[in-house]
C-alpha cells in the first residue's frame, strides 16, 4: 500500500510540476487602446479542436464558445472556474473549416465575438498571435488568444480570458497521469517481485 501512496504523491507532484510562470505567455503590447486588428482564422490541418486555458484577470464569470463555418460548437472554458492547462475539446474540425470565437459574459448575459463587425460599436474585444509553448508540460502550436469581456472592450488590456487554440495533437491531462501512474506501478511491482526472488540452495548428496 505505501508503494500505491508514494505512486500517487508522485502523480500529483509531476503534474504540478508542468505550471509554469503564465508570464511566459503574449501580452497585448498597446493596453488602453482598442486592438485595431480584424481576424479571420482557419484551421491549418483536420483535427479536433482544442481550447488549453492560460489565465484571468476579470471580475464577471464568462465562457469560451466557437464557431466553426458559422455553427454554434457551444459553451466550454469558465474564466471562473478552469484552471492552468485545463483543455475543452470543440469536436472535430477539417482544414480550412473557419474558426470565430466568442465571450459569452455570463455575469452580464452579453456575448463579444472575434469578429468585430458584429460587436456592438464594432469593437475588437479580441486580440491573438500565433504561438508556440510548452508551457503546458507538452508542445502546443496554435494561436494564442486574449479577451475582453466587458462593454466597449472594458480596459482593453486583453486580459480577461486568455487561452489557446489548437487543432494539433493535444495529450489529455488524464492521459499524462494515468501514464505517469501506470509507470509508477509497473516500477514499484518490479521492486515487489525483485524482493521475492526464491533463493535457489543447492545440496549435494
Amino acid at each position: 500500500m505505501k508503494n500505491y501512496a508514494l505512486t500517487a504523491s508522485f502523480v500529483v507532484a509531476m503534474l504540478s510540476a508542468t505550471a509554469p510562470a503564465h508570464a511566459a505567455f503574449p501580452v497585448y503590447g498597446n493596453p488602453g487602446f482598442q486592438n485595431p486588428a480584424t481576424y479571420s482564422v482557419s484551421a491549418g490541418n483536420t483535427g479536433l479542436l482544442r481550447a488549453i486555458f492560460v489565465d484571468k484577470s476579470a471580475g464577471d464569470t464568462s465562457r469560451l464558445g466557437v464557431f466553426v463555418n458559422g455553427a454554434d460548437r457551444g459553451l466550454g472554458l469558465n474564466n471562473s472556474t478552469a484552471t492552468f492547462g485545463q483543455i475543452h475539446n470543440y469536436g472535430a474540425i477539417n482544414a480550412g473549416d473557419s474558426i470565430e470565437y466568442y465571450i459569452f459574459n455570463v455575469s452580464k448575459g452579453l456575448t463579444f465575438r472575434l469578429n468585430s463587425s458584429l460587436n456592438p460599436g464594432g469593437v475588437q474585444h479580441f486580440y491573438r498571435e500565433g504561438f508556440s509553448t510548452n508551457a503546458f508540460g507538452f508542445s502546443v502550436t496554435g494561436g494564442f488568444y486574449g479577451a475582453e469581456d466587458l462593454p466597449g472592450g472594458g480596459d482593453l488590456d486583453y486580459n480577461d480570458f486568455r487561452f489557446m487554440s489548437t487543432t494539433g495533437a493535444v495529450p489529455e491531462p488524464a492521459t499524462w497521469a494515468m501514464m505517469i501512474l501506470g509507470f509508477g506501478l509497473i516500477g514499484g511491482a518490479m521492486r515487489q517481485a525483485k524482493g521475492r526472488q526464491a533463493t535457489v540452495r543447492v545440496r549435494y548428496a
